[in-house]
């Protein structure tokens, strides 16, 4: 149930949810905002029936706006990688460590689009997605290779070994390979 009316704070309707001591002002800050209410108070306690609502209550009411708990919830993070790749586990450990929301795409199991690497590859060049040093890199025949840009993003796309892992990518934030500072500073800026 949302709170559509707009009730001035010393007219409260009839509710049978008012229990607490605090829920006059409570009552007050929620049709201001327009938050919804739940539907019972455990405890005497307001609590909210979903998260989100949970959230804009704290973020209104009780000006946790500038916790940590509030930024984690807006960073959103997309890792291509492989699993058995230890930079990849990596960079899952770091954003798992720090509850933030992660999109993992296996390229054993999904290949990558091409729009998806042409995206890096504008931002740093055909060569840095490239890992010349793997050993599928050297199985391939590749090291004296010279293929035009478009030929190694193909190259790319169907064998995934060949890339630098992972490939993070936060809104259009970029980065190949593991760079935890410029991490840490993405979950600085929201």
């Amino acid at each position: 149930m949302v709170c559509q009316a707009q009730f001035p704070a010393d007219v409260l309707p009839e509710n049978h949810r008012l229990v607490c001591p605090n829920a006059r002002r409570w009552w007050a800050r929620a049709a201001a905002g327009g938050i919804a209410f739940p539907r019972a108070f455990a405890g005497g306690h307001r609590e909210s029936t979903t998260r989100a609502n949970k959230l804009s209550h704290l973020s209104r009411v009780s000006g946790f706006s500038n916790s940590r708990f509030w930024e984690g919830i807006l960073v959103e993070v997309q890792i291509f990688g492989v699993k058995r790749s230890a930079d990849t586990r990596k960079a899952l450990r770091f954003f798992a460590e720090r509850r933030i929301k992660t999109h993992f795409v296996d390229l054993m199991e999904r290949p990558a689009a091409l729009g998806e690497l042409r995206r890096f590859a504008q931002k740093f060049g055909v060569t840095a997605l490239v890992d010349r040093e793997s050993r599928r890199f050297d199985e391939l025949g590749l090291r004296y290779a010279q293929l035009a840009d478009e030929r190694w993003l193909q190259k790319l796309s169907e064998e995934p070994l060949l890339l630098r892992m992972p490939l993070v990518r936060n809104a259009n934030h970029l980065v190949i390979g593991t760079d935890e500072p410029t991490w840490k500073s993405w979950m600085e800026k929201k």
